[in-house]
């Protein structure tokens, strides 16, 4: 193993146990241990996303193997500091970016054991805290609408909570897909989305999809709260319709709505690519997609942030920045 730095111990924002936000304890643990095709990060940026939240309140716990403390946290961004000797795309010292491919993800740690093939370099021009917001949340905005979606030009398209972290990413993503975007937000939101470029948006609220009188060719739920039967009424016969609220029986019905009419029904599991980051990151280098951030935690406030994201209406992102914290 080439080794610059491998501390044997870290601090690690672990769950406890099933719960709220005060679930969540910083705790020294020790280091990961690499494996000959990893790297060793240490970790300067990561974000709170709804995932986190859905799993510490023990949604997911049937999916999470290996009992408790575990880490949360899916969003890498740091420097190099060891590696395993068949590691070929990266040096000591290279700044990475990164979504963590494992459940519950690990990445609110001091240190994190990751595969190079899910790392990507992250430029000098973009700084840790724009770039921690970047990973799980563009991955799941760019492959719901490429993948899922398959949005053309001139599409109509609805995104249902374009104000969050993956909405506002796919609000940008949609229209440089050149789609024509209609976007629910809150009433706080409305500014920033038409200055994000929203073609149309409309206010949250009781029946307001239900009565949007446009039909859509592609609607991406990114809040989770449309009705099926408001999604067949809002679509073209063959519309497509993807949605990131993950479930057993919402898997299945999705199955038997796609074989017996047009429109299609899925929800978007996102996975790690270095080319679909390499892809995001071109974008904001050239000032083509812009990541907003709502607020920043420092480490040891880790709890809080969880706390806000139980509460905010901001725009964007929770930024979980690391400094040299003490437990």
């Amino acid at each position: 193993m080439t080794e610059n730095a491998h501390p044997k111990k870290m601090l690690s924002a672990q769950m406890m146990n099933y719960g709220s936000y005060d679930v969540i304890k910083i705790n020294q643990v020790v280091t990961p241990n690499l494996e000959s095709t990893h790297i060793l990060v240490k970790v300067h940026g990561s974000s709170i996303n709804p995932l986190d939240c859905k799993l510490r309140e023990g949604l997911f716990k049937s999916m999470i193997f290996g009992s408790l403390p575990r880490t949360l946290g899916f969003d890498i961004v740091g420097e190099v500091v060891s590696m395993g000797p068949l590691v070929k795309h990266f040096r000591i010292g290279d700044r990475i970016i990164a979504k963590s491919m494992s459940l519950p993800g690990g990445a609110h740690a001091e240190y994190i054991n990751l595969p190079e093939r899910v790392c990507a370099v992250l430029p000098e021009s973009i700084d840790f805290i724009t770039a921690s917001g970047l990973p799980l949340s563009g991955l799941t905005a760019l492959q719901a609408l490429r993948d899922h979606l398959h949005v053309r030009p001139g599409d109509k398209v609805l995104i249902n909570g374009a104000g969050g972290g993956v909405g506002h990413l796919a609000l940008q993503l949609a229209k440089i897909m050149r789609s024509e975007v209609t976007v629910v937000v809150s009433n706080k939101q409305i500014e920033w989305a038409t200055l994000l470029g929203a073609d149309k948006v409309v206010c949250y609220g009781d029946g307001v999809i239900e009565s949007l009188k446009t039909k859509f060719d592609k609607v991406f739920d990114v809040a989770g709260n449309i009705p099926k039967s408001v999604a067949k009424s809002i679509m073209k016969p063959n519309g497509r319709f993807v949605s990131t609220d993950f479930s057993i029986q919402s898997s299945i019905s999705d199955v038997f709505s796609n074989v017996f009419q047009g429109q299609s029904f899925s929800t978007v599991m996102v996975r790690s690519s270095r080319m679909d980051l390499d892809y995001l990151i071109n974008l904001v280098v050239h000032q083509l997609l812009r990541v907003q951030v709502d607020k920043v935690f420092d480490f040891v406030d880790i709890a809080k942030a969880h706390q806000y994201m139980t509460t905010r209406r901001g725009v964007g992102k929770v930024v979980i920045q690391f400094s040299e914290a003490k437990a």
